[in-house]
């Protein structure tokens, strides 16, 4: 892969990290309408608030300096490493 090309994958993993971080979020407010027995009709803000959660910065940001490394350096064997490090499962889930 071409140095040049590496901020494109790099790319496409950090939204995929980032669309965890949402489905996660959005799971516990599907949570608690379950619990409670009701959806918000705020279900917008409560996503918002999510989003400022350790938890949601985490997912989001687990492989940050590998994508950093990969970015910076155009280091292929970096993406090798990214690759085995995220469970293919965990990419598509």
């Amino acid at each position: 892969m071409c140095p040049q090309r590496s901020p494109g994958l790099t790319g496409l993993l950090k939204e995929n990290m980032l669309l965890r971080a949402e489905l996660a979020s959005l799971a516990e407010v599907l949570n608690i309408a379950e619990t409670t027995g009701q959806l918000s009709t705020d279900w917008r803000s409560l996503l918002r608030e999510a989003r400022k959660t350790k938890a949601y910065r985490e997912i989001a940001e687990r492989y940050d300096p590998l994508f950093k490394r990969i970015e910076d350096l155009g280091d292929t064997t970096g993406i090798d490493e990214l690759l085995h490090a995220v469970p293919f499962a965990e990419l598509i889930e």
